[in-house]
């Protein structure tokens, strides 16, 4: 599958109705269509941006589906569906492909993330990409994650077939650096504003 990586990447908030914690689906979903109207690339669904982390899947999946129904013909969705294992991770990246998403948008597992050393990594997002139905990328957010993906293993994942970039939010120059000079040609790195 090929997913264009290119342009600007809006990162969407996930719309609640005031006074209650019931989505809002209804600006969410004209919050899209004016992004993709102003001529964005692509959308991030369930991002740090979108407080994935405090939705249920429930409603993950609602946000994706009102998000493909709304977006620009041809836009690209990166849909946020990292969690703390790796099963729960492919678990979201098949839910993802079935409610519209082009590409699955993983952080690491980081609940214990002293645990998070390049060879658990490895395993988790090599496990993550062979069962995706989705081409991965992989996400990177220190302010969050309590860690950062090294570019020695950025590189070396970046030669899986199924994972095809980055999405680098740390904020450090010198780590988006060594991820453009170690990166595979077929490996795409987005910068974001998280760090």
């Amino acid at each position: 599958m090929t997913v264009k990586l290119a342009g600007i990447f809006a990162p969407m908030i996930t719309n609640f109705h005031r006074g209650s914690e019931d989505l809002d689906l209804e600006s969410f979903g004209r919050n899209a269509a004016a992004h993709g109207a102003a001529g964005v690339g692509g959308l991030v669904i369930c991002g740090s941006t979108g407080e994935a982390a405090l939705l249920s899947e429930y409603e993950r999946v609602a946000v994706l589906e009102q998000a493909r129904r709304s977006a620009k013909v041809g836009s690209t969705i990166l849909m946020g569906c990292g969690g703390e294992s790796t099963r729960q991770t492919i678990q979201r990246a098949k839910d993802a492909k079935t409610a519209g998403a082009d590409a699955a948008l993983v952080v690491a597992p980081h609940y214990y993330s002293s645990a998070m050393h390049d060879a658990a990594l490895r395993t988790h997002y090599t496990r993550v990409a062979d069962a995706s139905p989705l081409p991965v990328v992989l996400y990177n957010i220190p302010k969050y994650m309590h860690f950062k993906l090294s570019p020695a293993l950025v590189a070396e994942l970046s030669q899986h077939e199924n994972i095809i970039g980055i999405k680098d939010s740390s904020g450090d120059l010198e780590l988006l650096g060594g991820y453009l000079a170690s990166r595979g040609p077929q490996f795409t790195v987005l910068t974001g504003n998280g760090g």
